[in-house]
């Protein structure tokens, strides 16, 4: 049987298959996504997965966390898209960043009616030798693409690519991706997510 302890101090209702995705609290401070909730999120995910007696194969996840690391959410990422149940995101707050690209690994994605999502190009810092900034810069082009990718995989089959582009293709929406992250954080609210391919339900 779940208990409080339960939700408040793992993140987790086993009885009905909730997982709470949030950040931990560093003395008022949003640390966003980071190995902590990677961590957490990993064992919960996994420990739901084992619970086998269950006739309903369901997964909820109750996000309400702001960005944070790339490796931390795409560990978080891989482990939704691995899961071989349906999984729901029910959004609260916000999907940007990082949590938006989660928002995306999940099956069917509930964005709360006061909720926003924002995606752009992620921050870089680089530091020591020169060959070690190279090798970095070249790690952030890699994983931008991969962002990339993700977005543009769910805006192709969206109701605003159809609408404006009839028969879409990747590289019009890449472009048109490209163009407005370059711009810099790109804001949607309400039915903007859903029109735009990025969550399937405004929850009023």
């Amino acid at each position: 049987m779940t208990t409080l302890h339960d939700i408040h101090d793992h993140s987790i209702d086993v009885e009905n298959r909730v997982i709470y995705l949030q950040s931990f609290n560093d003395a008022g401070e949003d640390c966003g996504v980071d190995h902590r909730v990677a961590n957490v999120f990993l064992k919960n995910i996994h420990h739901l997965g084992r619970n086998t007696a269950k006739s309903d194969k369901k997964i909820v996840i109750e996000m309400n966390i702001v960005g944070g690391e790339w490796s931390a959410g795409m560990a978080i990422y891989d482990a939704i898209v691995a899961c071989p149940w349906h999984v729901t995101i029910n959004t609260h707050a916000q999907a940007e960043s990082m949590s938006s690209i989660i928002l995306q690994a999940a099956n069917h994605r509930v964005i709360n009616k006061h909720a926003y999502f924002m995606c752009h190009y992620g921050s870089a810092f680089h530091d020591g030798t020169v060959p070690d900034m190279i090798a970095s810069a070249n790690w952030n082009k890699v994983v931008t693409e991969q962002m990339c990718a993700i977005y543009r995989d769910r805006m192709i089959k969206s109701k605003w690519a159809i609408d404006k582009y009839g028969t879409p293709t990747e590289r019009q929406v890449r472009m048109f991706l490209n163009k407005k992250l370059k711009d810099g954080d790109w804001y949607l609210f309400g039915d903007e997510i859903v029109n735009h391919g990025f969550a399937d339900e405004v929850f009023a």
